[in-house]
């Protein structure tokens, strides 16, 4: 599967969830959770990020936004506020093969693709020589992680500086919260091998240096790529009109597409996972996080509804879930 394909289905999965989806009432991504022995109201908001199509002045237009998100104490959100850990554990299941002084990308590559390799490495960093002396799955990570970052700067410019999550984040650390991440190290490691690895990390070095060349190669293909652009520009809509039933709509028919084009048993281990596992991980912590702190969570748009949403899942729970209109 070209990596180009693989980001396009993550673009679109990402605001999507469990296809039998429960409908709720429109017009709200802002919802108070209460009731069930609570002592205090919680919040479930459900976030735009990883482009900047939607930006953090949004959440103006959302009735009391912030007088509700300044009176909670406690900040929940998909990970956790230390990036360094973040990356230090998505990372740590690709240093398995580390190159050594008798092998090195000239063993690995061709001339032609160490010069690719090269460019990028200078492109993204300035200087390639300390990149070139990472094993090629690190490598993969540091300019595919890059490469999203470049392309989020580059769409935004001045308008949009910062994803709506990490803004939260940084506001939530100004009111001195209790920051909580609910991904844990298994998920953020088993996120690495789907996202960037489609599933199955090279165990050798040569597929390693092969798979990094090809990643590489269609990384720039995926900024062209129309399903992606027509699938973003149909979920911001949706989500500047506040409307979950929408955006569930939009996945029924974009899902359905992705699985006639491109290879189904991935498409749906990553859906299972990036949604569904997840949601039903999160919900063995959330109970436990609201039980005693006014908790604000932030997660994905594709997090709260349908089925196995977080919305439903603490309904079931006994929870009273409102929308915050």
């Amino acid at each position: 599967m070209k990596t180009k394909t693989l980001l396009s289905i993550i673009a679109i999965i990402l605001f999507s969830c469990n296809l039998s989806a429960q409908k709720y009432p429109t017009g709200s991504l802002l919802w108070k959770v209460s009731g069930n022995g609570l002592e205090q109201d919680s919040y479930v908001f459900a976030t735009w990020h990883g482009s900047p199509e939607i930006c953090t002045n949004f959440l103006d237009s959302i009735n009391n936004f912030y007088k509700i998100f300044d009176s909670c104490t406690q900040f929940v959100g998909e990970t956790s506020d230390n990036n360094s850990e973040i990356a230090k554990a998505m990372m740590k299941p690709l240093g398995t093969i580390p190159l050594s002084p008798d092998t090195t990308y000239n063993d690995l590559l061709s001339e032609e693709d160490i010069a690719l390799v090269d460019s990028v490495g200078r492109k993204y960093f300035g200087e390639s020589v300390p990149v070139l002396k990472l094993n090629p799955n690190m490598l993969t990570f540091v300019i595919a992680s890059a490469n999203m970052a470049n392309q989020y700067v580059d769409k935004s410019g001045e308008k949009c500086e910062t994803v709506m999550d990490t803004y939260l984040m940084s506001r939530a650390r100004e009111n001195n919260y209790s920051m909580v991440g609910l991904d844990n190290e298994d998920i953020l490691q088993e996120q690495t091998k789907l996202l960037l690895f489609e599933g199955k990390i090279p165990n050798n070095l040569q597929d390693a240096a092969n798979y990094l060349v090809k990643t590489i190669k269609e990384l720039d293909e995926h900024i062209q790529d129309s399903i992606n652009k027509n699938q973003t520009d149909a979920l911001a809509k949706a989500y500047r009109e506040k409307d979950l039933n929408k955006i569930l709509e939009i996945k029924e028919n974009s899902f359905a597409e992705m699985k006639e084009k491109y290879d189904e048993a991935f498409v749906e281990q990553l859906n299972e996972f990036l949604i569904i596992e997840r949601n039903n991980i999160w919900m063995q912590e959330i109970p436990e996080l609201i039980k005693y702190e006014s908790t604000f969570i932030a997660v994905g748009a594709a997090h709260l509804a349908g089925e196995k949403g977080l919305l439903n899942q603490l309904k079931l729970k006994g929870y009273t879930v409102e929308a915050v209109k």
